[in-house]
Formats: C-alpha cells, sequence, structure tokens
C-alpha cells in the first residue's frame, strides 16, 4: 500500500471540517459534522405505563421528530412554557431536550435558536455535554445538530427562506441545513435553481461558508424528497447547474450525509463495502466514501476493520484519503475530547504517518466541536506528533475562540 506522510495534501491535518477543503475540491463545506455530528438513527425511548410520552422520528425528514403524549383519559399533558435553566438542560436525557426544543421552536424558533446556544455553550466558547446526554449511537452526529435541524425548519415556517438570516455556524451549520432542508420539501423540485440562487447570495463571497452551508442542506432536503434515491438526489444536485463547483460538491455532501442518517444498516453489505461508492457520479465518490467510516461504524465495525476496508478502496488516492478522513471524524467526535481514546483507536493504523495523520485528524474534529478543554486535548496530541512545535492545527486555535 502507498504510504502516506504526515502532509499528503495535509488533509487529515486541519480541522474535521476543513478536511475536504484542501483536497482537489478546495471550496468544501466546513461539516464538522459532522460531523458530524446520530450519523444514523436517532432514537426515542418510551414506556408502557399510561400516561406516557412516545418519540416518533420521520425517517425521510430526520427533523421532524416528536412526542406524542399518550394520556389514557381526558386529562391533557401541557407542555412548560419556560425554558429550563442551562444546567437543567444539560442534565436531561435526549428525549425530553428533543421535546423542549420541538416544543419552544414551533412557537420563537428565533429565541429557541439562542437559548441553545446559550444552554450548550459555556463562557468559554466550549460545547458542553450533559451525562444523560451523548450522542444516540456510536460514531453518531451529534445530538446538538439535529436540534439546529429542528430549529431551521421551524424558521423556515415562520418566517420562509429569510429564516436563515437568524442562523450561523454553530453545530455545523445545522440551523441553515435544516431552513434549506425544509425550503425544498415545501417548494419541491421545480423552484431549486431559485432556492439555490438564494443560498448564494447569503454569502456570495463564500468566506463565511454560509453558501456552502445552505446548499449542504438543500442536499438533505434533495435526499429526502426522493425517497432516499441516491443516484437521483445526485442528479438534482448536478442539474443545479451552478457555476462554482464547491457549490455543487455541496449539496453531494448533503445528499451523503442525509444517506447515511436516514438509510437502512443493510443498504451496505461489509464484504463489498470498498465497491459501494464506485457506482456514483465520479465527482460524488469522495463524499460518498467521507461518509462510508460513518455507515460502517453503525453497523458495529471496528476502526480496525473499517481501515482495512478504506485501504482496499479501488478508487485513487482522493477517495482513500476521504475515507481515511472519515475514520478520523468517527473517532474525534465519539472520544468527546478524551485525547486517550483518540490514541487507542488510531493504533488501528498499521503505518506510523498513517497514524500521526489520525491523531491529528481526530485532534482536529476535537477542535471544531469545540468539546470541553479540546484546546488541551490539541495541545497533547499536537506536542506528540510534532515535538517541534509546527502542527498546523496550532493556526486555527484563536479561530475557535
Amino acid at each position: 500500500m502507498k504510504k502516506r506522510s504526515l502532509n499528503h495534501k495535509l488533509k487529515g491535518l486541519i480541522p474535521f471540517s476543513k478536511l475536504r477543503s484542501l483536497s482537489l475540491l478546495s471550496l468544501m463545506i466546513p461539516l464538522g459534522l459532522l460531523i458530524l455530528g446520530g450519523l444514523f438513527f436517532y432514537f426515542f425511548s418510551s414506556k408502557s405505563s399510561i400516561p406516557d410520552k412516545v418519540g416518533t422520528h420521520d425517517h425521510l425528514f430526520p427533523g421532524h421528530a416528536g412526542t406524542i403524549v399518550v394520556d389514557g383519559g381526558d386529562n391533557v399533558t401541557k407542555e412548560p412554557s419556560v425554558l429550563p435553566t442551562s444546567d437543567e438542560f444539560l442534565k436531561l436525557g435526549y428525549t425530553e431536550q428533543v421535546r423542549i426544543i420541538k416544543t419552544h421552536s414551533k412557537s420563537d424558533p428565533k429565541q429557541t435558536w439562542e437559548y441553545l446556544k446559550s444552554a450548550v455553550i459555556n463562557k468559554n466558547g466550549e460545547v458542553v455535554y450533559g451525562a444523560n446526554a451523548t450522542t444516540i449511537t456510536a460514531g453518531g452526529i451529534d445530538h446538538y445538530h439535529i436540534f439546529g435541524h429542528m430549529i431551521g425548519i421551524e424558521l423556515f415556517r415562520h418566517y420562509g427562506f429569510e429564516g436563515v438570516k437568524f442562523c450561523d455556524g454553530n453545530f455545523a451549520y445545522s440551523c441553515a441545513h435544516g431552513v434549506t432542508e425544509e425550503a425544498v420539501r415545501q417548494k419541491g423540485v421545480e423552484n431549486l435553481s431559485t432556492l439555490a440562487d438564494m443560498c448564494i447570495k447569503i454569502d456570495p463571497s463564500g468566506k463565511e461558508s454560509r453558501d456552502t452551508g445552505c446548499l449542504h442542506g438543500m442536499g438533505h432536503g434533495l435526499m429526502s424528497l426522493g425517497g432516499l434515491n441516491l443516484n437521483k438526489a445526485l442528479d438534482q444536485c448536478e442539474k443545479l447547474g451552478l457555476k462554482n463547483p464547491g457549490h455543487t460538491q455541496a449539496c453531494y455532501d448533503g445528499v451523503f450525509m442525509e444517506h447515511t442518517l436516514s438509510a437502512p444498516r443493510n443498504v451496505i453489505d461489509e464484504k463489498n463495502a470498498s465497491q459501494f461508492c464506485s457506482s456514483f457520479k465520479s465527482d460524488s465518490q469522495f463524499y460518498c466514501n467521507f461518509y462510508l467510516p460513518f455507515l460502517l461504524k453503525s453497523k458495529g465495525l471496528t476502526t480496525q476493520k473499517i481501515y482495512t476496508i478504506c485501504t482496499n478502496l479501488p478508487n485513487d488516492e482522493n477517495n482513500k484519503q476521504a475515507c481515511f478522513n472519515g475514520i478520523y471524524g468517527t473517532i474525534g467526535f465519539s472520544s468527546k475530547g478524551d485525547r486517550q481514546v483518540i490514541r487507542t483507536e488510531c493504533a488501528a493504523f498499521q503505518d506510523k504517518g498513517d497514524i500521526n495523520n489520525c491523531l491529528i485528524g481526530a485532534a482536529g474534529e476535537v477542535m471544531y466541536q469545540r468539546f470541553v478543554k479540546w484546546k488541551d486535548t490539541v495541545t497533547s496530541i499536537c506536542s506528540q506528533v510534532y515535538p517541534d512545535g509546527s502542527c498546523p492545527l496550532y493556526t486555527f486555535f484563536e479561530k475557535r475562540h
């Protein structure tokens, strides 16, 4: 296998959300996703007693989650009108947090977006997770990103496309994703070009990545609207006729992210995983390969097995690197900033250069997500890989405050 040096096009050496932006697809959206982001099913718990609350989830529109109150009689359970304090919110489980965000965003999505940020981002600009509010599934998308989608959906319902003005880059641009996801759902494919133009006008210079964040949301909506048909959604991204390749690629990215979130786990077979992305448009395969580790992680595969699959990809080095970048993302996000978890998981990479790339890529994800004490984690990892102090992540420190 061809070894990748630490400077392999500098991919994996910068925050997870930026990994793709230094590839030949240099205009790609920062998606710390992710990310991610869970990149998998959203689960709600229910109890058998009455009265009770049963969580619901629309698999075609992940942001459309809710809670049905089962009373068993004539009484109606009223939702609280006062938002909990930050400490109270962080102590709640995921299902209860969903209910609060859904309920209040329906009446005032602008306030709910500001509330979410104030509740989970501390005075140091770090994103805080309560003991009962962990990621839904290992390697999955951050539930705050999901909440941003929910709020964005309500912003569109209240303000139309203008609702995107109230969004910002927090939680990987999830608020803007939700606005455009709902715009596509309501306006339909016949108005896609108009919506795309509106996305671009949000941030004409592209300096804040709000344009690509908006178009990424369109990818989510197209995938949902097309019944999770990947080829159909990718075709619609291409038919937008966007002049900037990075804008089309942002749409592709949203398509594959939505697929990873909503598709059945049996959509991919471990034995043929290395061939999965080969059937899609060549200029979209980078994004497919990036999300491949998230799909495989959701099936319970170990980092070592996913590493082997990425190594055996039949595509070029760019696509292999995309797959490795996806591994860095799953490790960094699931670690929640625990540097020992990062070191243990990255040990699955056999080549020392690959191990170091993994360490820096995962640390970049920790920084992008702004986990508590992210700076300490990044400093520790950087000192290990770059004892001379030349770690490229240091150049992003001030930008994360």
